[in-house]
């Protein structure tokens, strides 16, 4: 059998808010292979997904595989487990039903896969690439396809993290992606509510960050250079508690992208640091404004920061996990739930601030006050925007 192309098609039953732009590509779980070993990964395919409009489709986000072949259907008993062994060819697997556990030996990696919308996974850790390969324990009676691809090469493709996907849905990955950032900061936050020094990895993989605008080292005796350096640490210390440069020392997200306009980057530093130091707005008020924006805009990048600056400056993990839901975090103070409402309805807006909202802000924050939370909201809107130009996303703990 032979299968020139094969069309995945998902029905769109979540619409994102406006302000949200979904992440449209399939994400798959990929049992893959680095220096001879297996690894269990994130994959982005590179094929994005397309509204159908096909009859029988018709307004479901629709996704092409490839060209497949020699597609095969089995049954699996509950409990079948064959020990190690590589991937017989570059292949998708769709579980139609059942569930199944995937470890690599000499290695702490695991993923679970289960028959339903994120049961598509793909398998790349060939006898070409791998010398064990993985083992896969099928916890429960699985009926699965397997489906070569033709010429046998595995699809183009971005690794985005090591580990299991957390979704193959479009819709769906910006939450999960947003969870997988945000649970990583509150795993590596100290339990004392007080003591957040050492909330950074100690390695982090920032390779797959953006390929538009990958990373450029900077001369660390040039004024700009001095200048990245000094600023940064002027806002937060000596250890930053997120990562901003890469093993190269070359600048990383945000930074990344104002070092491609060097004309721009002083004056941009200088805007962004008056306004994160403006006076008459607390740390916590302003990381509030941040999340704000975060629970509207998807920025990997921002959340994967402003989660670990936000612990720093003494908000809880349950307080900012309800803000970047969009939530108003509970056992705020009466002018830091306003700064959060405030903010948040800025960011989500496309009109004027309406009459009630406005009211409740001069009352309680006063005009300058209000004033002062929209600069931050602002700067971060203006952020996210050459962010998203970038499609630069967070870095990830490396295994």
């Amino acid at each position: 059998m032979h299968i020139k192309s094969l069309i995945l098609s998902v029905p769109v039953l979540l619409q994102l808010s406006s302000g949200v732009s979904a992440c449209r590509y399939l994400n798959l779980t990929t049992t893959a292979a680095r220096n001879n070993q297996s690894t269990i990964e994130c994959w982005r395919l590179a094929n994005p997904f397309k509204v159908s409009t096909e009859k029988g489709t018709s307004g479901t986000q629709t996704v092409s595989l490839g060209s497949l072949a020699n597609g095969s259907y089995s049954i699996v008993p509950a409990g079948t487990n064959d020990g190690a062994h590589v991937a017989p060819a570059n292949q998708y697997v769709m579980f139609l039903s059942g569930k199944a556990e995937i470890t690599v030996p000499n290695s702490t990696q695991r993923a679970i896969i289960s028959a339903g919308k994120n049961g598509l996974f793909f398998a790349a850790d060939t006898a070409a690439v791998s010398a064990v390969g993985h083992v896969t324990d099928f916890l429960k009676e699985t009926v699965l396809i397997q489906i070569p691809v033709a010429g046998g090469l595995a699809p183009n493709h971005t690794m985005l993290y090591s580990g299991p996907s957390y979704s193959s849905s479009p819709d769906d990955f910006i939450v999960n992606d947003r969870e997988r950032i945000f649970s990583t900061a509150i795993a590596r936050a100290s339990p004392s509510a007080s003591d957040h020094p050492n909330i950074l990895p100690r390695v982090l993989d920032t390779a797959t960050m953006s390929h538009r605008y990958p990373a450029m080292p900077l001369d660390g005796s040039s004024e700009l250079g001095n200048m990245f350096e000094s600023e940064v640490k002027k806002h937060h210390g000596d250890r930053p508690s997120f990562q901003y440069k890469d093993e190269n020392d070359a600048p990383i997200g945000p930074f990344a992208m104002i070092s491609y306009t060097p004309d721009l980057f002083a004056p941009i530093m200088a805007h962004g640091d008056a306004i994160l130091n403006q006076s008459g707005l607390s740390l916590r008020s302003r990381e509030l404004a941040i999340l704000a924006v975060l629970a509207v805009y998807d920025i990997p990048f921002v959340l994967y920061a402003h989660t670990r600056i936000a612990l720093k400056a003494g908000l809880s993990g349950a307080q900012i996990a309800r803000a970047v839901k969009g939530e108003v975090p509970e056992s705020l103070e009466e002018a830091e739930d306003v700064v959060y409402e405030t903010a948040l309805e800025l960011a989500k807006g496309r009109e004027s601030l309406g009459e009630e909202a406005w009211r409740r802000a001069e009352t309680t924050l006063g005009r300058e006050g209000a004033a002062r939370v929209a600069q931050v909201v602002g700067l971060y809107l203006y952020v996210g925007t050459f962010m998203r130009l970038g499609d630069i996303g967070a870095p990830v703990e490396a295994e």
